[in-house]
């Protein structure tokens, strides 16, 4: 690589992520080209990947950026809702002239790496024509993007449509609320309550909620009062649930924090040491929505037609099933992680496809050995506040280009650690890890390991960083970030 040009980078993705690591990469002297397939910014934010009544899970004051605050007179305590959370991020984009570095309509479909030649970044635009891209570095940002819809028994003879919460872009609720039709939503998660929360305040009751658990969160007032006590208390509930010799005591925790308020369930029966915590924030309003609303404890046992069989919680498999009649059924479930590009190695004249579906381990969460330039984004410094981890991972990944190309990269070394993280994960008993859905496991089991690594090569290992990052709003890190940006910028200068 030459001195005499700038270093360039293209980014898959015009979401959180991208957007950050475009204002931070082009800080420090990179030419950025951003790659978007839809016709906006905005990732899992954009309307064509949302649900009707899509909010933030806590207070918008943590997905502020830490250098671009929030729109005047907003109350940072309260959640924003998807419009204005997609306002704040253009305005964000329009602040550090990113727009122009963004090509809407551009599928990435292939990306060549070659150890002795730039990286080819091969892409479709929305007419159809395709483009190709030379860089020296690819940052792939896209990640938990497409909606998990189960399958079950006898589906393909359902007449009506199967549809994620993520897929309810285009009118589909809408449709079905101005039809009348029987809507069942399924899943005890956040979308899945949001979707019924979306229902009732449209005094629309032709609806059936189908869960098998009573799902318990964080109280939104707690978390936005900000209490040290609380935080530092759920986090060491936290540790406690996450780690195999002390599970069984992580009802016992659990309990106190429920008592002083931190936890809180649409379903308060629910036994106090029956956990059931799945990352929720509820706020007191939605939790009184959703005691009114209708529900069934169970699952879908078979579909024959519009007729669907409820399983009852709890009741033997083919016992006391509950059935109904359904035209639209919503599967506020899970995501999958998809890569839609094909990562094409070469080497010595041959050429093989890096498998991206199979179920293996990357250095850091990120980067595969075998191809170092290309960073896929899949891991997470501090659970709950992406804006945070998006700007420490950036510096993060400018630090990994540099060792690059001052040959301090060592493939050994992330082999030795990716082993490491094999053996961590076999030790504590889960098995079906993959890379290419690190994202919810990054914010379990690796946080810590990832955060220390990570704030360790970035110089940042220290009592502060580590409180602001589990405690504190991004307006905290601000001034963390713009001195290791600054400090870069002299140490680390543009090629």
């Amino acid at each position: 690589m030459t001195e005499s040009r700038r270093r360039a980078v293209a980014i898959i993705g015009a979401g959180v992520q991208g957007l950050a690591a475009a204002r931070t990469l082009v800080e420090l002297g990179y030419q950025v080209r951003i790659f978007e397939k839809l016709d906006g910014i905005g990732g899992t934010w954009h309307e064509k990947k949302s649900y009707p009544g899509l909010a933030s899970h806590g207070p918008m004051k943590n997905l502020f950026y830490p250098d671009f605050p929030g729109p005047a007179g907003f109350d940072e305590n309260k959640p924003f809702a998807r419009e204005d959370f997609v306002a704040y991020l253009e305005s964000y984009a329009r602040h550090f002239r990113l727009l122009d570095l963004i090509s809407f309509g551009c599928r990435v479909e292939e990306i060549r790496h070659d150890p002795g030649k730039p990286l080819l970044v091969k892409a479709r635009d929305a007419d159809g024509r395709t483009i190709e891209h030379a860089c020296d570095y690819v940052v792939y940002t896209t990640f938990t993007t497409v909606g998990l819809v189960p399958r079950f028994p006898g589906d393909e003879t359902f007449p009506g449509r199967i549809v994620h919460a993520s897929d309810l872009n285009g009118g589909v609720l809408e449709t079905a609320i101005r039809k009348g039709e029987r809507i069942l939503v399924l899943g005890g998660n956040k979308s899945a309550a949001d979707v019924v929360t979306y229902l009732e305040s449209r005094s629309y009751k032709n609806y059936l909620w189908v869960f098998r658990r009573n799902t318990w969160g964080s109280d939104y007032d707690s978390i936005t009062a900000g209490s040290m006590t609380l935080r530092l208390g759920f986090y060491a509930y936290y540790r406690i649930f996450r780690s195999r010799r002390l599970r069984p005591l992580a009802g016992a925790a659990f309990l106190p924090l429920r008592l002083f308020g931190y936890f809180i369930s649409p379903f308060p029966e629910s036994h106090p040491l029956d956990v059931g915590y799945n990352g929720a924030v509820w706020r007191k309003e939605q939790v009184a929505v959703l005691r009114r609303s209708r529900f069934h404890r169970g699952e879908i046992a078979r579909i024959d037609g519009r007729n669907v069989r409820l399983a009852v919680r709890g009741a033997p498999p083919g016992h006391d099933e509950v059935r109904d009649a359904f035209d639209l059924i919503v599967c506020g479930t899970s995501f999958v992680q998809t890569k839609d590009a094909r990562i094409i190695l070469s080497a010595a004249g041959a050429e093989r496809p890096l498998d991206q579906e199979k179920s293996d381990f990357l250095f850091r969460s990120m980067i595969h050995p075998s191809a170092p330039r290309i960073v896929f984004w899949n891991a997470a410094i501090s659970p709950g506040r992406i804006t945070l981890s998006s700007y420490l991972l950036s510096l993060w990944f400018h630090r990994h280009f540099r060792s690059l190309e001052e040959g301090a990269c060592d493939p050994a070394a992330m082999t030795a650690e990716i082993d490491d993280d094999r053996r961590m994960v076999r030790e504590n008993a889960i098995p079906d890890y993959s890379v290419w859905k690190t994202f919810q496991k990054a914010q379990g089991l690796f946080i810590e390991k990832n955060s220390g690594l990570t704030l360790k090569d970035l110089g940042l290992y220290d009592t502060r960083t580590r409180l602001i990052l589990l405690s504190a709003s991004p307006a905290d890190l601000k001034e963390i970030y713009l001195r290791k940006l600054a400090e870069m910028k002299t140490v680390d200068p543009p090629s």
